[in-house]
């Protein structure tokens, strides 16, 4: 789960951070070319605060996602791991680039140190290697996507059920440290329910990956992102939390739903549960969010209580906007 949720991140503010890059290569430093040099000195004096303020943290937070992304799906075994390196490395080049050049060049605009005569020489200059960075920002946002898309491409079964119990192992213990630095009794007990509910389906999956010859075997790495997962969730206002749980949650119900199309051969019965568990969390997101919360878990409840038969409780819930009706339509 937190695999999935800092590449996604990390995909969404690489793809901000070109577009601004793009932006600012495309509308303002054609403006910028077009004043006298007084001018656009003048300006940039004017202006050289905000756009630092907001071009630097685009950036910064940009690179950080896309190394901490990277570095997580290796330590995780992900098959994507080799992009998501490449992909951090191109954007730690793009904020490498200012204090190479453009710090120095931005401080001679701001203070005016630069002369008249030189400041269409310099311009010039700045743009090309301004569109340098944004070459080396749209690679890698373009292979941060490529390797989101991998993440979900066909695994072997086996492949499969070990990465959903990884998942399950991380899932658990981030509710169950959320249940313990809550402050608020109502907001541990539903972590708690939830907690219990991922222990179920980890117990499951560590069932039917032995009885395939393998061993289940829980990593330290996945239980400490974890607990440091819950920690950050608890302490997070609970609408702003469940909003994010419902995106995340959304989006491994579609990996689960790949994982039932891409393997007919597999459990049925345990692909379903697996399917149905995770809408459940979502549709406990929704409910919360629509100011159900008595009835919240109902859905969790009814899966923790039916017997063994995933096909059967999966038909006794309902999902609301939390099903998704086509397996393959994403990713």
């Amino acid at each position: 789960m937190i695999t999935s949720m800092l590449v996604l991140l990390a995909v969404l503010a690489l793809g901000l951070s070109a577009g601004a890059l793009v932006a600012e290569g495309a509308v303002l430093v054609p403006f910028w070319r077009s004043l006298q040099p007084e001018s656009f000195l003048a300006w940039y004096r004017q202006h050289a605060t905000l756009l630092l303020r907001f071009f630097g943290p685009l950036e910064i937070v940009a690179a950080s996602l896309a190394v901490v992304a990277a570095l997580v799906s290796w330590l995780g075994d992900e098959p994507a791991s080799g992009l998501l390196a490449i992909s951090a490395v191109l954007a730690v080049l793009v904020l490498a680039m200012f204090p190479l050049y453009f710090q120095r060049a931005n401080a001679s605009f701001a203070g005016a140190t630069i002369a008249t005569t030189e400041v269409g020489v310099e311009l010039r200059r700045w743009s090309i290697r301004h569109w340098v960075r944004v070459v080396l920002a749209i690679a890698a946002f373009a292979v941060a996507v490529v390797a989101a898309r991998k993440g979900h491409d066909r695994m072997t079964y086996l492949k499969r059920l070990q990465q959903a119990h990884r998942i399950e192992v991380n899932g658990e213990a981030t509710y169950v440290a959320a249940a313990g630095f809550a402050r608020h009794q109502d907001h541990r007990a539903k972590w708690q329910v939830l907690a219990k509910l991922e222990t179920r389906m980890k117990e499951r999956l560590a069932g039917a990956i032995t009885s395939l010859g393998d061993s289940a075997g829980e990593r330290k790495v996945d239980v400490r992102l974890g607990h440091a997962a819950g920690a950050l969730l608890a302490s997070l206002p609970w609408r702003i939390m469940l909003r994010g749980l419902r995106v995340v949650t959304g989006h491994t119900t579609r990996f689960f739903q790949r994982l039932e199309s891409e393997h007919p051969e597999g459990d049925a019965s345990l692909l379903a549960y697996l399917t149905a568990h995770e809408r459940a969390q979502c549709e406990f997101a929704k409910r919360e969010l629509e100011g159900n919360g008595e009835q919240s878990l109902e859905p969790v409840l009814k899966l923790l209580g039916a017997e063994e038969g995933a096909k059967d409780s999966h038909r006794g819930v309902s999902f609301g906007q939390c099903r998704h009706t086509s397996p393959t339509s994403h990713g």
